[in-house]
């Protein structure tokens, strides 16, 4: 067979057999990090206002019937707002209210919208909800100096295959998170058990910062097309040594055009697989991260309890259009861009930027940690790397390049 003949049909035969799916080269530019968010505000609509009662458990349905609900800007202490009714299409402003040592459970339903508020003081679970509520999604909430974790899911459905045994549309969009704990979507996977399975989440446009403990801002063990992108994360972890993923994704997805200063951990701790038999795509792309005390920028690798026969296959990766540097400066661990682990599909590394990065033994080469036999089905290209970041970037606030097309397009 002539090369260029066997070239096109094997590329045909991928495309078919769903092999390989390569992300739109331009994406990176198309969805750059930017300090400008865009403006969530609730519906327009006509509210019924509601007062809370300190010290008190208040059942959402003893107060109203309405669908577009206002609590009257106050400062509310030692309250639990809760619903276990179905919630539909329920949208609840708290903007301009103040919720100290306050806790919120909401059941089933579809639909609910929280928007503004700040919530503070509260030392055991901010916010927990029902897996059963679907298009869950929350907007502008402040938390301050709340432990535990921060929102949970719970009664988790194992999965089997139907829409109504996982949760889709979850968001969290602007919000901030300081001195706070963790978000957890509970959900595992393994040959044992399948459940907790999210699809379609959305992390974005958050800001996470002075939380010296919190370990993983996010947790999702059961992810199926996740986004989570535009987030800023700013000293974290400045008492925290476990190897942790700021975010930790497993499942498929993007990640891309977040910031990470000042911090301990990888961004992301990507354990990478697919729904269903054809193979899909992480993406990490257009991310800045600066100043780790441990560990490489990003995590790459594949866990084998997560590829189960029938239910979920492998995923390919790509890595691109990063700027990482100041990695691992306690010199106690590798300081790469990538610490990428043995995956069976392949890995796409290309228009990298690093600087400052700290190898324990050799010298950086392509900023890549290998660990096992991990090298192998990568393409590498258009990566660049400088001692310092006078060489790099611009300067230490915007980061943006000095190479063109490298590094995070800003």
């Amino acid at each position: 067979m002539k090369p260029l003949l066997f070239i096109v049909l094997f590329f045909v035969s991928s495309i078919v057999t769903g092999q390989i799916k390569y992300p739109t080269k331009s994406a990176a530019s198309k969805e750059n990090f930017s300090d400008e968010k865009p403006v969530f505000s609730p519906p327009n609509a006509s509210y019924e206002e509601i007062s809370l009662t300190d010290s008190s458990d208040i059942k959402l349905s003893n107060l109203t019937n309405s669908k577009f609900i206002k609590v009257k800007p106050a400062t509310y202490r030692n309250v639990c707002l809760y619903s276990f009714e179905e919630l539909n299409n329920v949208v609840l402003d708290l903007t301009g209210a103040v919720f100290e040592n306050c806790t919120f459970i909401f059941g089933k339903g579809k639909g609910l919208k929280i928007f503004g508020g700040e919530i503070k003081d509260t030392h055991s679970r901010v916010l927990k909800f029902s897996f059963e509520l679907n298009d869950f999604q929350i907007y502008n909430t402040n938390f301050i100096d709340c432990g535990d974790y921060i929102i949970s899911a719970s009664n988790v459905l194992k999965y089997d295959g139907s829409d109504e045994t996982l949760n889709k549309g979850f968001k969290i969009m602007n919000c901030s998170f300081i001195n706070c704990g963790p978000i957890t979507t509970e959900g595992e996977l393994n040959d044992k058990n399948d459940s907790g399975l999210f699809k379609d989440i959305e992390i974005a446009y958050n800001t996470f910062k002075n939380s010296p403990h919190t370990g993983k801002v996010f947790e999702g063990r059961n992810l199926w097309n996740y986004s989570v992108h535009n987030n800023v994360v700013d000293s974290i972890n400045q008492q925290n040594n476990n190897h942790n993923g700021v975010f930790e994704l497993q499942g498929n997805g993007k990640f891309h055009s977040n910031r990470f200063t000042n911090y301990q951990g990888n961004s992301i701790r990507a354990w990478l697989f697919s729904r269903g038999t054809e193979p899909l795509n992480v993406e990490i792309y257009n991310n800045i991260c600066y100043n780790t005390r441990k560990y490489s920028g990003f995590e790459v690798q594949e866990m084998k309890w997560l590829i189960q026969d029938g239910k979920t296959t492998f995923a390919n990766a790509f890595v691109y259009n990063n700027t990482v540097g100041v990695m691992n400066t306690s010199k106690s661990w590798e300081g790469q861009l990538l610490d990428l682990y043995q995956i069976s599909g392949s890995l796409e590394f290309y228009n990298n930027l690093g600087f400052n990065l700290n190898r324990a033994i050799n010298p950086v080469t392509d900023m890549i940690n290998y660990n096992g036999n991990a090298a192998g089905g990568m393409k590498r290209y258009n990566n660049i790397y400088k001692p310092n970041y006078e060489q790099a970037i611009l300067d230490l606030h915007t980061f943006k390049s000095k190479h063109k097309g490298i590094g995070a397009l800003l």
